[in-house]
């Protein structure tokens, strides 16, 4: 997936959260997955190679 197909991704959840076909909680949590995050993009990478990039550990299950 590259950055354009994450916005667009992102604009469907919205979408879907808009129209109350997917809960607040369900939209966040889909946000904030790992699929639509941001630091797995090269482009990001290269843009921010000083910071250090820590990723969030869920376990939903």
């Amino acid at each position: 997936m590259n950055e354009v197909e994450r916005d667009v991704g992102l604009a469907l959840l919205m979408r879907l959260r808009q129209r109350k076909l997917l809960s607040e909680e369900h939209y966040r949590a889909a946000c904030c997955s790992q699929f639509f995050d941001r630091r797995s993009f090269t482009q990001y990478a290269r843009d921010t190679p000083n910071e250090v990039m820590e990723v969030d550990q869920h376990d939903d299950h």
